[in-house]
């Protein structure tokens, strides 16, 4: 798994959560063939190059030869991460770093860290990697399908999903406020109460993935994370290397 997967494995957990509930529930039966819009909800966040390098040096990947060089000196010490990242860094660092990502069903995902402490997401969910995403996450092959089938998956659909959320040793606390699928909004009374249902699914998918998040918290409108991660992590962002004299322009 790639770095950003902390962040990464948080928001795809909680499409694990939506879907587990709305599949379950009977929530929105036929919504890919309501969507209402196919363009996901635009949170202001702007993802750039720039954010991306800047989100980088937050988490400590190398971006010349000497910070490389650095991390191989001491790989232990490359093992952990305690960082502070803006909505653009982590979002930016997002997008860079999908393709890299195992069954992916996320596209144009917008983080944004509220000064409340609450999180928003938004983005598309492609279909075809619900399955096999779900499956990843400890999710069994007859309940991946049930989920599937009660919500007509099929093509793209834009999702967006608001609530607060931590991390302690790898367990999850969540609390959704609002969920759309499609752009329909999903009754709270279906999800609400319920997470729990899905948060297990998130743990399993830090650790099998080799992350111990000791913590992760919302304020003031970033996201802190604490913890270890595998080294394989920083395997994508190695193309951000450039030279010891380069400036991201």
């Amino acid at each position: 798994m790639r770095l950003l997967k902390v962040v990464g494995i948080i928001v795809a957990g909680l499409l694990v959560i939506v879907l587990l509930v709305g599949g379950f529930f009977g929530v929105v039966p036929g919504v890919s063939k309501v969507f209402g819009s196919n363009k996901p909800r635009d949170l202001g966040v702007e993802l750039t190059v720039e954010s991306a390098y800047a989100g980088a040096e937050v988490l400590g990947v190398p971006s010349t030869p000497t910070e490389l060089q650095a991390l191989l000196d001491n790989p232990e010490a490359a093992k952990k991460f305690d960082a502070t990242m803006t909505s653009e860094q982590a979002s930016s660092m997002l997008l860079m770093g999908q393709s890299g990502i195992p069954n992916w069903p996320l596209n144009l995902v917008q983080l944004r860290f509220n000064g409340d402490g609450t999180g928003e997401a938004s983005g598309i969910l492609n279909a075809s990697q619900a399955v096999p995403f779900m499956l990843s996450a400890g999710v069994s092959r007859e309940n991946a399908d049930k989920v599937a089938s009660a919500l007509r998956l099929a093509g793209s659909m834009p999702f967006y999903v608001k609530g607060t959320c931590s991390v302690a040793n790898n367990a999850v606390d969540l609390s959704l406020s609002k969920i759309e699928i499609g752009r329909i909004p999903v009754p709270g009374a279906w999800y609400q109460g319920k997470e729990s249902k899905g948060t297990p699914y998130v743990t399993n998918l830090l650790g099998g993935n080799g992350f111990g998040v000791e913590s992760l918290t919302i304020a003031d409108g970033a996201v802190s994370m604490k913890g270890t991660r595998p080294l394989s992590s920083y395997g994508p962002w190695l193309k951000l290397v450039g030279n010891d004299t380069t400036e991201v322009k």
